[in-house]
């Protein structure tokens, strides 16, 4: 998002999307490296064997005991500057998100930009307490850190998606019809994730209902059923004029 409000024209936002991309496909083929470098660098010994509790205390060992004290402190506010640039960044876009497109929206006047900045301190202040609040009640130190991230990325990755997609494959498709659509697969991949925990043994052997790699195409699966139900009631004529839904509406009002 950071990315998209810097940008100067649609054509500009597609590249940055698609150069994103590219780059995060290299950025991942990186971290298995260096995920490959430390398997070697510790004997192919698993975290058991270290002593450790969990797979994301390996890099933090190898930071500590494998580097010098120099490099060491360099790598460690190197990571603490990172994760602080992510932070920051999410709150800058998500406070504007919510100025330029919710409160900007509702507002019947123009908004001025005294009161933008104003209300967007007050948004920022919020995001942060949103921030704040799933991490104060977070007590499960199990896993890895990693995985945890992508499977709640994949919430709302394939809600996404899927809504994305319903607006090219279906003419029929409104915004509500997306909007519910999205609710619907987001509440979806909400309820596997929390079912997740709740690891199910078949003859002794732990299993899950489904995995969080499968959390996108479910979102996407879902929104395409749904969206698509809920387009069957517009008719062909909507398809064919998708503006004359909205002038009967208007009409009537």
């Amino acid at each position: 998002m950071q990315r998209l409000l810097a940008c100067r024209s649609k054509a500009e936002a597609q590249k940055a999307i698609i150069v994103s991309g590219v780059v995060v496909f290299f950025q991942f083929a990186v971290f298995l490296a260096v995920g490959l470098a430390l398997w070697g660098f510790f004997n192919q010994q698993s975290p058991e064997q270290l002593g450790l509790t969990r797979n994301d205390e390996v890099f933090p060992r190898f930071i500590v005991e494998g580097l010098p004290a120099g490099v060491s402190g360099l790598l460690l506010a190197a990571i603490l500057a990172a994760a602080m640039s992510t932070l920051s960044s999410s709150l800058s876009a998500l406070s504007s998100s919510t100025v330029t497109d919710v409160y900007a929206q509702l507002k019947k006047t123009p908004l001025t930009d005294r009161e933008g900045l104003r209300v967007g301190r007050w948004a920022t202040v919020g995001w942060g307490l949103a921030f704040i609040a799933p991490a104060a009640f977070f007590k499960d130190d199990s896993g890895s850190i990693v995985v945890l991230a992508l499977g709640i990325a994949g919430i709302t990755y394939g809600a996404l998606l899927g809504s994305f997609v319903l607006g090219l494959v279906n003419k029929r498709a409104r915004a509500l019809d997306a909007n519910v659509a999205f609710v619907c697969a987001a509440a979806t991949t909400m309820t596997l994730f929390v079912l997740e925990k709740w690891v199910l043994a078949v003859d002794g052997v732990p299993h899950v209902l489904l995995a969080w790699q499968w959390y996108p195409l479910a979102g996407v699966i879902v929104c395409l059923v749904v969206g698509g139900l809920l387009s069957l009631r517009h008719g062909r004529e909507a398809a064919s004029n998708p503006q004359a839904e909205t002038s009967t509406v208007g009409t009537r009002d």
